[in-house]
């Protein structure tokens, strides 16, 4: 089965975990199967006061530099379902493009 879309969720309220984060998404981007893939990233749990703001998150993860894929970033609470609507969106119009 062929990927469409790579998912990735973050924590963005546990500010010291970004660093690991970003290594491990940099080192799960260099596979093969993932070449060319479109990536969402999703800032998980901007209920919290503590939570990154999305330019935060997509300074510290190194987003902008990636320039083989679509990169997109949302920021979502899971908790309160807030900008679930539109990240199933992205996905939807994602998974009519690919087929």
């Amino acid at each position: 089965m062929q990927h469409i879309v790579s998912e990735y969720v973050v924590d963005a309220a546990d500010r010291d975990s970004v660093p690991i984060t970003r290594s491990e998404l940099n080192e799960l981007l260099t596979k093969p199967s993932l070449n060319g893939i479109p990536l969402l990233v999703l800032g998980n749990k901007i209920d919290k006061s503590e939570a990154l703001s999305k330019q935060a998150l997509v300074d510290q993860l190194g987003l902008e530099s990636i320039k083989d894929r679509e990169v997109c970033c949302y920021m979502i609470s899971c908790k309160d379902s807030v900008n679930i609507d539109v990240v199933i969106d992205w996905l939807i119009k994602h998974s009519k493009t690919a087929n």
